[in-house]
């Protein structure tokens, strides 16, 4: 699978996710998401700048997604 597939099949199949970062503190930090969009360059997820997702996101560049596709 290439990492286009992968990426659409996040956004068709599985459309919500778990996006795991850390806090300020280095203390890990896991909220669930759903995906917008997606395309050849990644996904697309949407957050408010006053919550704290925001802040870790943009203080850490590095993050874990899970998600689940349907039996």
């Amino acid at each position: 699978m290439t990492k286009e597939e992968m990426l659409i099949k996040l956004y068709k199949d599985i459309h919500s996710i778990a996006v795991g970062t850390l806090t300020g503190d280095g203390k890990p930090f896991v909220a669930f998401m759903d995906i917008m969009c997606a395309d050849e360059t990644g996904i697309y997820v949407s957050t408010s700048r006053s919550k704290p997702l925001y802040r870790y996101l943009n203080t850490h560049p590095y993050i874990s997604i899970a998600g689940m596709c349907g039996l």
